[in-house]
């Protein structure tokens, strides 16, 4: 009896940012072969095989041209990449948590019609809700940064609100970085795939807009004021009046600005588009208001103030880039934290334009006096005056004393209002669980970055009978139980290595960040708390302890010593990939054994890891589900060294805290890690390096990775 046997299915894995990658490739070159492309997207042979033989599946599913993988890789025949994007379906791509946000911010801002809910995005992205409520969190911590939220209506589903003119500026960016036909950097970190997604959203956005009559309108307006206006001035013009059309239209307006508009309203700009604004009204039944002229002319007046020879768009739309560089240049030399004054920044933001528009018009302030500022004000004025050197170079003319002067005004301003906020240094107490390598690392990272004084380095359990007599805080790398400490002091808990949310705990506290100059008052003032100079190790004990990184230690070098990176201790030995279920302690001892094994340690170091994870709890996790194993030294380690065990599935360790990616320390000298944990930090934030690894098979794969990411 003959029995049917099914046929054996191709297998297929979903495709990914680095198939469209290895298509681009190939489209590029007549043939290549798998050692040059694993080199180019740094990994390994195995998996570029692994890929082409995925991608074969799919180009014959879309019936195109497959690769040939004999000596040399190839396509059949000609091979068309916009064919293939174009025949690829959502589900078949592998979107990356980079790719989605990206894709859902433009898809929510760009909406007019349907109602965007976390079940229409998912099913739009062929992922789970909680994917999308993970992506839609970080969504919110990202655009908060640029004044914008993002809300839910009950009506019209998730929203991007907040400043009316920061969400038209984000929209104009997404029209020129995508749809302007001149080249433009930063779209080409872009997968194509998305690109072409992101493009039918732009371009269903403004389906009602008549662009044509929109160029037309516009030309004219540069007729009127008989004025050059460059191709890609007129484009972005165009694009911006299409945004401001469609905002109205949906009952968006801006919010009037008057130190700027009383400036605007002066112009013949200004007198030319009044008299032209009610055809735009007319032809869209919108009523534009005197403020949302103004804004068309604050575009129209930077498309011919800026030197040709750079992007209109880049030095006008985004003017704030420009801004913040000046404001950081002058702060290196200030003794005082300026770069978070927001009234400086938006004053400066306002003064920019009119000054531009004065300069390369040769308008003058008659009668203005300001010699008093540039008379008193030497030091200040000359280093406004360097820091003006980009914007010199923006509009291609030299700013005078006298406009010198009134950015001059601006910054000492700002300083005064600084020095009114300072307060005294603060003496730290530093606390932590074990291991006083990585305690270090953080007690150099503090006194670089703050202006404190670390009083003390102490481990846990001898904060309970510690003198805070004369301590103003305590930052602690572990949990300290409310009401153990007798006196009522500030307690911040802080990561090994200090992470952006670290650095906000402390400003919010009041400690400020360290100057980039050291006052000659501060030293005289320890030199004369120093009861003899006979001691010079302990009085320059005193000065690094005061001023940290301000000062280079060379007392035991010539000052030229380089730090070691992750790559001088993690060797690919000490690199293990699992995909078997462990708990916490198997996990522990598995790192630990690779240590063990290649002979760092013995059986006592891992031992003391897992007493001090059980007495004092987990205190050394990073973001992303990294960890960091050690312990002290005592007669247990031999040599410095580091291992990193990659878990396919999560382990939990007390506290809670998941964990996959597990480095496990062996430290023989304090001095050696400190590069290493910069690395690591870097590694556990990176969300290039972290996408990348869930794609990972073997510990050769992780070597390569790593590699990548810390040696650029």
């Amino acid at each position: 009896m003959l029995v049917n046997t099914p046929e054996k299915k191709e297998v297929s894995n979903i495709l990914n940012e680095r198939h469209i990658k290895i298509l681009d490739i190939l489209n590029g070159y007549k043939e290549t072969d798998v050692k040059f492309l694993s080199e180019k997207l740094y990994t390994i042979p195995k998996t570029i095989r692994y890929d082409i033989k995925n991608l074969n599946y799919y180009l014959k599913k879309y019936k195109l041209p497959i690769i040939e993988d004999n000596k040399y890789l190839r396509f059949q025949k000609g091979f068309n990449l916009e064919s293939f994007l174009k025949n690829m379906e959502v589900k078949d791509y592998k979107f990356s948590e980079r790719e989605r946000t990206e894709f859902i911010v433009i898809r929510i801002l760009f909406n007019t019609q349907e109602k965007l809910t976390t079940e229409k995005l998912a099913f739009e992205l062929g992922v789970s809700e909680l994917t999308i409520k993970k992506d839609l969190k970080i969504l919110r911590e990202e655009i908060k940064d640029r004044e914008l939220a993002l809300q839910f209506d009950k009506k019209r589903g998730f929203l991007v609100t907040g400043d009316e003119e920061k969400i038209r500026q984000k929209q104009l960016k997404y029209y020129v970085d995508y749809n302007i036909g001149y080249s433009r950097n930063n779209t080409e970190a872009i997968p194509d795939f998305l690109k072409f997604e992101i493009k039918k959203i732009l371009t269903d956005y403004r389906k009602n807009i008549d662009t044509e009559d929109l160029y037309k309108y516009v030309e004219n307006l540069s007729g009127s004021l008989d004025r050059i206006v460059s191709n890609e001035a007129h484009e972005v013009l165009v694009l911006y009046i299409m945004i401001l059309v469609k905002r109205l239209q949906a009952g968006s307006h801006t919010e009037e600005k008057p130190v700027l508009n009383e400036y605007l309203l002066m112009t013949k700009e200004y007198e030319v588009i009044s008299n032209s604004i009610n055809e735009l009204e007319s032809k869209y039944k919108i009523s534009i208001h005197k403020n949302e002229v103004l804004k068309i002319v604050d575009y129209l007046l930077g498309s011919h103030t800026y030197n040709f020879d750079y992007s209109f768009y880049e030095n006008w739309v985004e003017t704030e880039i420009l801004v913040r560089k000046i404001i950081n240049e002058v702060d290196k030399y200030t003794e005082v934290e300026i770069t978070k004054d927001e009234l400086l920044f938006e004053g400066l933001l306002n003064h920019i334009k009119p000054t531009i528009y004065r300069i390369k018009n040769n308008i003058f302030f008659p009668g203005l006096v300001l010699e008093e500022i540039i008379n008193t004000e030497k030091e200040l004025l000359e280093i406004v005056g360097k820091s003006l050197a980009d914007l010199e170079n923006y509009i291609g003319c030299k700013i005078s004393n006298i406009e010198t002067a009134l950015f001059t005004v601006h910054f000492k301003l700002a300083i005064e209002r600084a020095k009114e906020k300072q307060v005294k240094i603060y003496r730290i107490l530093l606390v932590c669980s074990t291991g006083y390598a990585t305690s270090n690392l953080l007690s150099q990272q503090l006194s670089a970055e703050y202006n404190i004084e670390i009083a003390d380095l102490i481990p846990y359990y001898k904060v309970f009978d510690y003198d805070l007599s004369d301590i103003d805080l305590i930052i602690s790398t572990i949990d300290i139980e409310e009401g153990i400490i007798k006196k009522n002091i500030n307690i911040i808990k802080v990561g090994v290595v200090l992470s952006d949310s670290d650095r906000e705990n402390l400003r919010n506290t009041g400690v400020n960040k360290r100057m980039s100059r050291i006052k000659l008052t501060e030293i005289l003032e320890i030199l004369n708390s120093s009861e003899n100079f006979q001691n010079m190790d302990n009085l320059g004990d005193s000065l690094i302890n005061r001023f940290g990184g301000k000062i280079l230690d060379d007392r035991e070098d010539d000052g030229t010593a380089v730090k070691e990176r992750l790559s001088s201790f993690l060797t690919l030995g000490n690199i293990m990939v699992s995909d078997k279920k462990t708990d916490w302690i198997e996990t522990v001892n598995t790192a630990g054994g690779i240590l063990l094994k290649n002979g760092y340690i013995n059986e006592g170091y891992i031992k003391n890891i897992i007493g001090n994870i059980n007495k004092n709890g987990v205190y050394m996790v990073l973001k992303n589900e990294f960890i960091l194993l050690h312990a002290e030294k005592q007669n247990n380690v031999f040599k410095t060294g580091i291992a990193f065990l990659r878990k396919k599935f999560p382990v939990e360790f007390p506290g809670k805290y998941m964990v996959r990616n597990i480095l496990a320390i062996s430290c023989h000298s304090k001095e050696e890690l400190s590069g290493s944990f910069e690395d690591i930090l870097k590694l556990s934030e990176n969300t290039g390096f972290l996408e990348e690894l869930e794609d990972v098979r073997d510990s050769e794969a992780v070597f390569c990775l790593i590699k990548k990411y810390t040696e650029i």
